[in-house]
């Protein structure tokens, strides 16, 4: 089987077969296409969740999380998600809530709010997919089914449990200096 050479990954370069690399442009063009899809019906929806709230809800739709958990399942900042978490505390969506045998860490759970809130969602999603995939055959399907078991397998949950963890690109692009998030420092100050 012919073979390429990907890109390094964790410092070492590994051999790709060339049927893995039309994979993953199809797999994220239609990744795309779902996510806007599903953008789209939210938006329309009489349950308006932005993209944002969606997320940090799934995610306590399975079990109770601290801020630090839910930020790091979510590969996001922890201030991200503490507005996150505000923003569907003022919903009625989550609370907060500090177990008395150890006060010095905070859960956020779904209320009874949030949980039916899940639900509608959930049921809206399944159906706007249904009618997606209706004009497949039992065939397309079966094949849709066992591709999507595979995924399943072999990718991670969350990004911390990801292979790679390392940035698309470590330079930047031709003609681009590369920028810093951080603010200049002012003369006279520590480093």
């Amino acid at each position: 089987m012919a073979v390429k050479t990907a890109a390094p990954v964790g410092g070492r370069r590994r051999r790709v077969p060339r049927h893995e690399v039309p994979l993953a442009p199809q797999l994220l063009d239609v990744t795309m296409r779902l996510m806007r899809g599903m953008a789209t019906k939210m938006r329309r929806s009489s349950v308006h969740v932005a993209p944002a709230q969606m997320a940090p809800l799934l995610r306590l739709s399975f079990a109770p999380s601290t801020i630090g958990e839910l930020a790091r399942h979510l590969g996001v900042s922890l201030p991200s998600v503490s507005k996150s978490v505000d923003i569907l505390m003022h919903r009625g969506w989550v609370e907060r809530s500090t177990p008395p045998e150890d006060r010095r860490q905070t859960f956020v759970h779904l209320t009874a709010a949030g949980r039916r809130i899940m639900t509608v969602m959930r049921q809206q999603a399944e159906r706007h997919m249904a009618v997606l995939l209706a004009p497949l055959s039992a065939e397309d399907c079966e094949h849709v089914r066992l591709a999507l078991t595979a995924l399943t397998r072999v990718l991670p949950e969350s990004p911390e449990t990801c292979p790679s963890n390392a940035p698309l690109s470590a330079k930047p692009a031709a003609g681009r200096q590369a920028t810093s998030r951080r603010p200049p420092r002012r003369a006279g100050s520590l480093p």
